[in-house]
């Protein structure tokens, strides 16, 4: 299993580019006769470390994470450790990530585990790499760009037997739910009304609060295609655009997001939402120029307008039409991407060039590092392996 999370970090890794530092915490599952929570002693305090707000003092003491493993549920997070950036605001100085498989009704671990597993690493390491080059980024962004990751490298020969095209991964899996969404006529405008803020704890945005997630996830994945579908239409005269660009693109409005610019308004993190960042700034500014749209405002009503034209609903098939060519998403899939030249994560800790600590490039000399801590029940020990 610890294979299967370093092949999806693997894979995510060397098309995103590396970012420091990503830890990664398995906790292995106890099932109901080998209950020992004296086990994640340890990796809980490995983790409180990795998850220590040095703005505000205080750590996750892992409890969540322990609570779940000794009940085999299925555990996928990554969360972020804060400190003051040398601008003097508070910035994500690390993500680290929980991967835990969860247990059958027998105690052991599901067969389709393996192929879970590279999924999720896939999925989190997405955002470690969100994290650096966004921020204040809406829901649907974070959790749907993660998910059409996961649809990009369906079909590598890793996922075995679970192996399906990017097409057919988006037909299947993300269209249907997305449709099943749009489908509930009490809410008309999901990804408009609910998409941007989710609620955290007991912050409640300003939208109120939704109950279902997929208008992050898949409903995010779908407008994620349709933002890279409708860049590549606006932009043709430019040599159009491709889900490679959206993630990696290093031109100024050619991609996403190494195009976000996050000081050049104002924005309190403890009190503010993703909402309100205000129209041709931060992530709604390099929405637009990469889409092509007037505003954030304008793509949505499009979204909208597309997903269900005159209140009759698309079939997954026919809201295939929007997808790239599977051969050319493999395709660009496997370019590695060095990001020596791309930091750019805020201008005010930018200037003098990337600090060795926090970002690296693709070479033996980088100082990133992707590390994997794995507790294992039976010895009670805990291991660290630094790539």
């Amino acid at each position: 299993m610890r294979n299967s999370v370093e092949k999806g970090v693997e894979l995510a890794q060397s098309f995103l580019g590396k970012v420091s530092d990503v830890d990664v915490f398995m906790y292995e599952a106890q099932n109901a006769s080998a209950q020992n929570p004296s086990a994640y002693e340890e990796i809980n305090g490995l983790w409180c470390e990795a998850t220590r707000d040095e703005v505000h003092g205080y750590c996750n003491n892992g409890a969540g994470n322990q609570e779940k493993a000794m009940n085999g549920e299925n555990n996928v997070f990554a969360s972020g450790k804060m400190t003051c950036a040398p601008c003097g605001e508070p910035a994500k100085k690390s993500t680290p990530i929980v991967i835990t498989p969860g247990l059958d009704s027998s105690g052991e671990y599901y067969e389709h585990d393996t192929d879970w597993l590279i999924q999720g690493a896939i999925h989190e390491y997405s955002h470690a790499f969100q994290a650096l080059f966004g921020a204040h980024t809406p829901a649907w962004l974070m959790e749907g760009g993660a998910v059409q990751l996961e649809a990009v490298f369906s079909n590598h020969a890793s996922r075995g037997t679970y192996r399906k095209t990017y097409e057919d991964h988006f037909k299947h899996t993300i269209f249907p739910a997305a449709i099943d969404l749009y489908g509930d006529t009490s809410v008309a405008t999901w990804l408009t009304t609910y998409g941007s803020d989710r609620e955290c704890e007991n912050d409640i945005p300003p939208g109120g609060v939704n109950a279902n997630p997929d208008v992050f996830y898949n409903i995010g994945a779908a407008a994620v295609a349709f933002a890279i579908y409708k860049a590549n239409i606006n932009h043709v005269a430019d040599g159009g655009r491709t889900f490679a660009d959206f993630w990696t693109n290093t031109e100024k409005h050619k991609g996403f997001w190494h195009s976000i610019v996050v000081d050049d308004y104002e924005f309190n993190i403890d009190t503010d939402w993703p909402s309100q960042v205000p129209e041709g700034t931060g992530w709604k500014g390099a929405l637009a120029n990469f889409t092509g749209h007037d505003s954030v405002a304008a793509f949505y009503a499009d979204f909208e307008a597309w997903i269900k034209p005159g209140g009759v609903l698309k079939t997954p098939e026919e809201m295939s039409d929007i997808l790239e060519n599977s051969s050319d998403v493999d395709a660009l899939s496997v370019e590695p991407f060095n990001n020596a030249n791309s930091f750019m994560p805020r201008s005010c800790e930018a200037s003098g060039g990337p600090p060795s600590s926090f970002f690296g490039v693709s070479s033996s000399a980088t100082h990133s590092r992707f590390s994997l801590v794995v507790v294992v029940v039976s010895s009670c020990l805990v291991a660290t392996l630094a790539l």
